[in-house]
């Protein structure tokens, strides 16, 4: 438990030096590793985790290496599309009828 924190500074260094390699406003854009992914979203790491293994997930995510990364503008995306959903499955069960 005690070397937890270390080891996630230490791969947040790495994620920052191999974000230097990128232009600055694609590495402003990269989230990498499930806490820095659900800090973004204000979820635990674990719900994130449990977003992108669901088999039915549309959860924009991808790999670097052994470690889960995602980019704010197709988190972002992906959030309006979930609204987009919502919204219409709400029109649906009101049978169309404006709240």
């Amino acid at each position: 438990m005690g070397t937890a924190r270390p080891l996630r500074k230490a791969c947040a260094f790495v994620a920052r030096r191999k974000a230097s390699n990128m232009t600055t406003e694609k590495a402003a854009d990269l989230l990498y590793g499930y806490d820095e992914i659900g800090d973004y979203l204000g979820l635990k790491a674990r719900q994130v985790e449990h977003l992108a293994d669901a088999d039915d997930s549309d959860f924009p995510i991808f790999n670097i290496g052994r470690r889960r990364c995602a980019l704010k503008s197709r988190l972002d995306a992906w959030l309006a599309k979930q609204a987009d959903k919502q919204a219409l499955d709400r029109l649906a069960d009101d049978g169309g009828k404006a709240e």
